[in-house]
């Protein structure tokens, strides 16, 4: 153990990990010239192969033990995530102008029933 006399793994480290040399983060998912493909595309991918895009599939060895590539694991995670965060406004948004336009058609809709209601009371 790194920092423990009484390892329960492997590996098993007390303190802070730093490591150099892998890019952790997903920003570039915010940049203007990140080709984001659209929801329906994300969920169809994600449906037919069984697994979020930028996560990598999930690997087994010759003993059955699951392999994983924490740097890559996590930064896909995170891409996926920040993803997530768009769509979500990006959804928001739709919604925000959905109940716009509805609230322009009830608008729409109580003023052409005032006057149907208006032509009804005249006879």
């Amino acid at each position: 153990g790194i920092g423990t006399t009484s390892p329960q793994g492997k590996l098993d480290v007390n303190g802070a990990i730093y490591q150099r040399g892998s890019q952790l983060h997903a920003d570039y998912v915010f940049k203007p010239d990140y080709d984001l493909e659209s929801i329906r595309e994300h969920a169809d991918f994600m449906w037919e192969n069984k697994h979020l895009k930028a996560v990598p599939k999930q690997k087994i060895d010759e003993n059955g033990l699951e392999i994983i590539e924490v740097g890559s694991h996590r930064k896909g995670m995170l891409e996926e995530l920040e993803k997530a965060h768009i769509y979500i406004e990006q959804l928001n948004n739709q919604n925000r102008a959905l109940e716009a336009r509805l609230e322009q058609q009830r608008d729409i809709f109580d003023a052409r029933l005032a006057k149907l209601e208006a032509l009804i009371n005249v006879e």
